[in-house]
Formats: structure tokens, sequence, C-alpha cells
């Protein structure tokens, strides 16, 4: 599962809402190896595409599927 992350208006809220409300759901996924990339400028010192990625990987689909990052409501962020 990867998930791009637009440029937040306010980065050290990104940061804290990261931090206090998907770290825990990820720390409930010991099945999955899970892994943030920052997103940087390109060559030409242009902005990133996104502000970062988070890619989670499952074994199977239906691991993902039983996790809490497979839930519908996972699928949205504010």
């Amino acid at each position: 599962m990867t998930i791009r992350h637009r440029h937040p208006a306010d980065p050290a809220a990104f940061e804290r809402y990261d931090r206090e409300r998907h770290v825990p759901i990820a720390s409930q996924m010991p099945e999955a190896r899970v892994e943030l990339t920052l997103c940087a400028p390109g060559p030409d010192d242009a902005a990133p595409p996104c502000y970062r990625v988070a890619e989670l990987y499952f074994a199977d689909a239906a691991q993902m599927e039983a996790s809490p990052a497979g839930a519908p409501e996972a699928s949205v962020a504010p």
C-alpha cells in the first residue's frame, strides 16, 4: 500500500497529527513493514510532487485487508 501525502499548509501540525494518529495505527500492524520517505526537491530545486510517501508492505492482500490500514476509514485523512 502506498500513501502519498500532499504538502501540508502547516508542516508542524501535519507532523504532530502523523505522530499522534498514524504512528499508533502503524504500531498495531506488526505484520507490516512500514517505510516513510520525505520527498526532496528535484535537481532543478523544483518543489517535490508530494510531502511524504508512506509505504506499507504485507505478505498478501488478506493480511493487508485484516489490518487497520485496510479499514475504509483509514483511507481518508483530514
